[in-house]
């Protein structure tokens, strides 16, 4: 799943560099959107990126996650802290744009608990990727976002796709 998540960011990062330029390259500006999440977690991303051409911009950030389900190995409370690169393309150029992102990064944990036990997650390797489609209104993203954990460590693997809806607001600079 890792190579799947690698090889679609990169295709998608080249395949947008075949756009037409014409229009967009006087419009390119770099942008801050701070994010939110809610649902199968509570979330707070914050984006810095570039808008290359008018249907495309790339980025990175970072993000603080609170997930109280806990779906990887029984935990009942986990903080993370995800690093991603950033892909972004918007599918339509009206005031109501139709855009699709996709991320690609790792994972940091902070804080694990299952069954009043305290997990280390610093010596498990966590990858993280994401994919969410949404409308962008002037400023203001709403999107679904569904994220991919997967979680490596010597005596156990673990893998799944949490749900979660997603505002943003997108600040030039």
């Amino acid at each position: 799943m890792k190579k799947l998540f690698l090889l679609v960011f990169i295709l998608s990062s080249l395949n947008a560099f075949c756009q037409d330029e014409s229009d967009g390259m006087k419009e390119s500006k770099y942008f801050l959107r701070p994010e939110i999440e809610v649902i199968r977690n509570y979330a707070a991303y914050l984006n810095f990126g570039y808008q290359v051409l008018p249907n495309y911009a790339i980025g990175a950030g970072v993000g603080y996650s609170v997930d109280y389900k806990g779906s990887v190995y029984d935990i009942k409370y986990s903080e993370i802290m995800p690093f991603t690169l950033n892909n972004r393309f918007y599918l339509t150029n009206s005031e109501l744009r139709l855009f699709f992102d996709i991320r690609i990064g790792y994972i940091f944990g902070l804080v694990s608990r299952s069954n009043n036990k305290k997990l280390d997650f610093f010596k498990v390797a966590n990858i993280y990727g994401s994919v969410c489609p949404g409308l962008n209104y002037k400023k203001w993203d709403f999107g679904v976002n569904l994220i991919y954990y997967e979680f490596t460590s010597n005596t156990k693997d673990s893998s799944h796709f949490i749900p979660c809806l997603k505002i943003g607001y997108n600040i030039p600079l």
